[in-house]
């Protein structure tokens, strides 16, 4: 993974629009951590679990303003990041959200090895995995690489 330029210094790929995230954290140390470091270029709501998460994704698909990105824990209550992953999935797709609109997902967990709890079947649903504990630099790193923030010139 490459880094933008000026990770310090990144902003909202379109300047005059911060970017909508959905942070999908059950941890409330882990949850300051992402809204800490997102907030400055995004508007974030947050779901402390999976069945919250597709209420909100749900919503949002409906109001026509989906999230750009979805920061989801895999290990919650309820329902957890897998199953939450797959239904948001399957929401985009009764919304006919075609495959290159979809919302970005970075799997965030203590877990090391994203495959221990998803499974091959669905690797191609989220586009990047953060291990805990979150690090600023790497989490802005792989918004630039999924195109969600640019740095200046």
């Amino acid at each position: 993974m490459n880094a933008p330029k000026s990770v310090s210094k990144a902003v909202p790929k379109d300047d005059e629009k911060k970017l909508h995230v959905l942070i999908v954290e059950d941890d409330p140390d882990c949850l300051a951590i992402l809204q800490r470091i997102l907030t400055p270029v995004a508007e974030c709501d947050v779901a402390i679990n999976g069945v919250e998460a597709i209420d909100r994704v749900a919503t949002a698909l409906e109001q026509r303003q989906p999230y750009h990105l979805v920061c989801l824990d895999l290990m919650m209550p309820n329902i957890d990041g897998r199953e939450a992953l797959n239904s948001i999935r399957d929401l985009e797709r009764e919304h006919n959200v075609i495959p290159g609109r979809r919302t970005k997902v970075i799997l965030t967990t203590s877990v090391d090895e994203p495959d221990e709890v998803l499974g091959e079947e669905l690797e191609h649903h989220y586009q990047a995995f953060l291990p805990k504990p979150l690090k600023r630099q790497e989490l802005l790193c792989v918004l630039g690489e999924l195109g969600l923030l640019s740095s200046p010139a």
